[in-house]
């Protein structure tokens, strides 16, 4: 109603505020005899503004989970009141961050010809990976709710891996930390739990783009010991280099595969 009748300042509300004063200690018997239909439609009308149906094809095309939220948002402060609405939608919105925190994006990175860098092979479908070594992103930070999903993740794509290129089996699993910001202590020691079960089977644990922020904690809890300094990359392509050093001098290189 403010941005309807011309407000520019905060002076509106001081305004508005009185009005209220004198309305309630003055013109109440001048509002009394005033049909509840037309406050009514005061009401509607000031509820109307909040509602805008462009806005509404905006979340439909954008992302459907925000659409849905509006709506919950709408219906919510219309039926339990506009502060348990409102409530209720933030409630929702962290939980539905929380589900795409815990279920985010990978990647399983490769060469493409003709293009720098390591990228994910799911965009490129000439892309290749690399034998011996499997490269992965994991977009999102590493928390107590997602470390599990993580770990079963990279089980099925070693398992996958392994399975359609016996003759190359995956020895070096490098994991792009460069999203992995941040860090609990429940994922740490999940972290260090996957180095050790990875050691097992013979695949060495390898960490690209650590950040210090995520070096820190990672050397508290015990991680960097388990994996070792000299599996930690600056880079990919550092990553990438000594992995095929490792395999040179072990006489089992060869070239890339196709994804």
């Amino acid at each position: 109603m403010a941005i309807a009748g011309g407000a520019r300042s905060q002076v509106y509300s001081l305004v508005a505020g009185l009005c209220v004063v004198a309305v309630l200690f003055v013109a109440g018997p001048l509002m009394a005899p005033l049909p509840w239909a037309a406050l009514g439609a005061v009401v509607f009308y000031a509820a109307g503004k909040l509602v805008s149906i462009p806005e509404f094809r905006r979340l439909w095309r954008f992302r459907r989970r925000e659409f849905a939220l509006a709506v919950v948002t709408l219906v919510g402060t219309v039926v339990i009141g506009i502060l348990q609405g409102v409530v209720l939608a933030i409630a929702l919105s962290l939980l539905e961050m929380l589900f795409r925190l815990a279920r985010p994006h990978e990647g399983v990175l490769g060469r493409v010809p003709g293009v720098a860098g390591m990228h994910d092979v799911a965009d490129y479908p000439d892309a290749r990976t690399i034998p011996g070594c499997m490269f992965y992103r994991y977009d999102a930070p590493l928390f107590f709710a997602n470390i599990g999903d993580l770990r079963e993740r990279v089980e099925k794509l070693l398992d996958i891996e392994n399975e359609a290129y016996p003759d190359a089996p995956v020895r070096w699993f490098v994991l792009n930390v460069e999203a992995n910001v941040e860090i609990d202590i429940t994922a740490a020691d999940g972290l260090r739990e996957l180095a050790r079960e990875l050691a097992e089977f013979g695949i060495h644990l390898g960490l690209a783009r650590v950040k210090n922020d995520l070096y820190q904690p990672l050397e508290r809890a015990g991680v960097i010991d388990v994996i070792g300094k000299e599996m930690l990359f600056a880079t990919l392509p550092v990553a990438e280099e000594t992995q095929s050093d490792s395999e040179t001098l072990l006489g089992i290189g060869g070239p890339w595969r196709g994804s």
